[in-house]
């Protein structure tokens, strides 16, 4: 499972708009939408058009009857989070201060040096980057044997071959949508050959994790507009098989994270999917004959009528019940009334496999482009790192219980921003990256930012969210 999403306890159109004036509604909705998150709408028209189902585009033409400029305002609008910034010190020395970057970084140690490295992708420069950490904030570019032109997607990191290097794993979004690179030692990359891998979709996401508890590390994929779910069983030499006739797998497209991880604790490791469809937990399950199939138990999990809505998923027990729980974010929809809005939970699993949220004290009404989870503060319970539309990349601290209280925000590089986790500088705590594009609100803002966490910088936002107003200004 990827060190940015740990489960360590401590989510059609037409081709002519014109073809019908009611159409026009339809993509202004989208568009607030998509603005709500900092997302280039030019850039979402390219990779994500088809996102309104028939059933909601009526309802869109039903509230936006010639909306006037106050209507159009009030679904723009939306609560902001009050909180300090936090005061983490940046390590970022070597790392792009611009770019198109895309989708999640990745902190992994490839050179077994004992130091986080990073892995990030971006859409118009260079595609699949990879930088040696020194532990220090200090970072060096490794990547020799990636061709420069493989465009963005999701990375993870696993010893695929079993010679004690971790690979790396990246689902591309081009043709072949998923690409091996063996790690000689000192983050010397060999790729495996594109005919050792069948892959039918430009993917959007990867992860790695055992299905059928054979020790080997197991591969997903995740299309972003066909091919849905692709699963790939390993055998520990590097080679990765294809896994036939999963066609509720296929059917999860437009995907934008998968996971995996054991919910159930089987010992077999489930997919947490994120599609169309909303967001799925498939459980996975051996049959006599050793077949590895999975059951899809996702009632309760949000599953936003608008399509590819859904942009963030943390896995963790943030009740503290031994079970794992799943926290969930997605943009907001238009066609819901604001006071309805519902765009940020955690949600536990039942004794009868429904879910159900129980989280207390987050702002739900705040559009979402990111979830992760981690320990910020070391109090031995799991806290959400988000990044909201509109109050930057918020921390909310867990009480152990499914209660949260908001501690304080971290500026971004960008607008559209994904996150990782890791112990940057090797000082026991969670350290945090952000990789970012450019939006169509902030056109000459991106690039790649490390932020330390610091005891200190926690305590300050403790104490000037305590201040009476006067006093904090």
């Amino acid at each position: 499972m990827r060190p940015q999403h740990s489960a360590n306890p401590h989510l059609s159109g037409p081709s002519s708009p014109l073809a019908a004036p009611g159409r026009l509604i339809g993509l202004l909705a989208c568009s607030l939408a998509l603005a709500a998150c900092g997302e280039d709408s030019s850039d979402a028209a390219r990779d994500r058009a088809p996102v309104i189902d028939e059933a909601t585009q009526r309802t869109l033409e039903s509230i936006f009857v010639d909306p006037s400029a106050a209507e159009l305002a009030a679904v723009a609008a939306q609560p902001r989070i009050s909180a300090p910034e936090l005061g983490f010190p940046k390590a970022s020395k070597g790392l792009p201060t611009g770019g198109t970057w895309r989708e999640h970084p990745l902190l992994a140690d490839f050179d077994g040096d004992g130091h986080l490295d990073l892995v990030a992708t971006n859409r118009e420069e260079d595609g699949l980057n990879v930088w040696r950490g020194d532990g220090k904030g200090g970072w060096t570019p490794a990547i020799e044997g990636i061709p420069r032109d493989l465009m963005y997607g999701g990375t993870d990191a696993a010893d695929l071959d079993e010679d004690g290097d971790l690979d790396l794993i990246f689902g591309a979004h081009q043709d072949p949508g998923l690409h091996v690179f063996f790690n000689e030692g000192e983050m010397r990359w060999r790729m495996k050959p594109h005919g050792e891998i069948e892959t039918d979709a430009l993917l959007l996401d990867v992860t790695t994790g055992d299905m059928n508890g054979d020790g080997h590390v197991d591969v997903i994929g995740i299309g972003q507009f066909e091919g849905g779910v692709a699963v790939y069983l390993g055998d520990g030499k590097g080679g990765l098989t294809r896994v036939k006739g999963q066609q509720h797998l296929r059917k999860l497209r437009r995907g934008t994270q998968v996971e995996l991880v054991d919910l159930d604790a089987d010992g077999l490791d489930d997919l947490v999917v994120v599609s169309d469809r909303g967001l799925r937990t498939m459980f996975s399950r051996l049959a006599l004959d050793g077949s590895l199939t999975f059951e899809d138990l996702s009632v309760g999990l949000p599953n936003p009528q608008i399509g590819n809505s859904l942009r963030g998923v943390a896995i963790a027990d943030f009740d503290e019940d031994g079970d794992l729980d799943v926290a969930a974010g997605c943009i907001a929809d238009p066609s819901v009334p604001i006071g309805e809005w519902n765009y940020l939970g955690v949600y536990r699993r039942l004794p009868d496999n429904t879910w159900e949220q129980f989280d207390r004290g987050l702002e739900r009404r705040m559009s979402q482009h990111d979830v992760v989870t981690t320990d910020v503060n070391q109090d031995g319970h799991a806290d959400l790192l988000c990044i909201t539309s509109n109050s930057h990349a918020v921390v909310w601290l867990g009480d152990g219980s499914g209660g949260f209280e908001a501690l304080g925000h971290l500026p971004l590089p960008g607008a559209s921003s994904k996150s990782a986790l890791g112990d940057v500088d090797g000082d026991g705590r969670v350290d945090v990256v952000y990789s970012a594009g450019p939006s169509k609100s902030a056109p000459d803002i991106s690039g790649i930012t490390v932020y330390l966490n610091r005891a200190e910088a926690i305590e300050a936002a403790r104490q000037a969210a305590a201040a009476p107003p006067e006093e904090a200004k």
